[in-house]
């Protein structure tokens, strides 16, 4: 289902196409802007271990539709760079790339711990206060990211931490820690949904931020761990 928002909210670009597939979804906005006045965005989401690669363009396609645009009136793509699965954030760089190329835009990159700390910020699960977002991936390597109340300025670069660093790193920082996965104590909190990143709130950070936005280059915190056959047994992440 494709949901319409229209919040206005100060930008820069006349459309933003935004694209997430870094963990277990697969996500896709489009923003129409009047001037600098984000006055509108169409958004589809889909939860999905695995079929992002087939699913990311024909559901750029029915938001398009939907929208009202054609490829040729996307000023910008913008896409998360990970954090997250490798393999899920080399689909989304791979089509934010060629959508890119086929609309004569450039292409700009947020990380995937930035767009969930908005949520949460959004949600008010952080009762004010500086927020480090931290992400296991099923390993004792957490996934970290501080930043300020309302999501919108990092504190830190995006890290690897080990798990039992987490507390002391988020308090060396003056941060609440909101943490999602094995590693966490409350996997089912009622905010894991926040945790999925959401293409609409990408399109929301384009248009807060986008003085400060960079290229769209994709963001390893480590090696890819799958090996060829013989090295070792194979994994996913990045």
């Amino acid at each position: 289902m494709t949901h319409d928002h229209a919040t206005p909210t100060p930008g820069t670009r006349r459309t933003v196409l935004a694209i997430d597939t870094c963990f277990t979804s697969c996500s896709v906005a489009i923003g129409l802007y009047d001037g600098d006045q984000l006055v509108r965005t169409v958004s589809l989401f889909e939860p999905m271990q695995t079929g992002q690669a087939e699913r990311i363009v024909p559901m750029v396609a029915n938001v398009a539709a939907d929208a009202g645009i054609v490829l040729s009136d996307v000023g910008l793509v913008a896409v998360t760079v990970g954090p997250g699965s490798f393999t899920g954030t080399r689909i989304g760089l791979a089509a934010a790339k060629g959508l890119a190329l086929a609309a004569g835009a450039p292409t700009a990159g947020v990380t995937s711990l930035q767009v969930i700390a908005v949520q949460l910020a959004r949600a008010g699960v952080s009762d004010g206060r500086d927020i480090c977002v931290a992400i296991d991936m099923g390993r004792q390597d957490i996934y970290v990211q501080v930043f300020d109340k309302s999501g919108f300025e990092a504190r830190t670069p995006a890290q690897l931490v080990a798990i039992g660093d987490v507390a002391a790193f988020a308090a060396s920082h003056a941060a609440v820690v909101l943490g999602h996965g094995p590693g966490f104590s409350t996997p089912a909190s009622p905010w894991s949904q926040f945790f999925l990143p959401q293409a609409e709130t990408v399109v929301a950070l384009v248009t807060q931020c986008q003085p400060k936005l960079s290229r769209a280059a994709a963001l390893y915190l480590r090696a890819p761990d799958a090996k060829p056959p013989g090295a070792g047994a194979n994994k996913h992440g990045s």
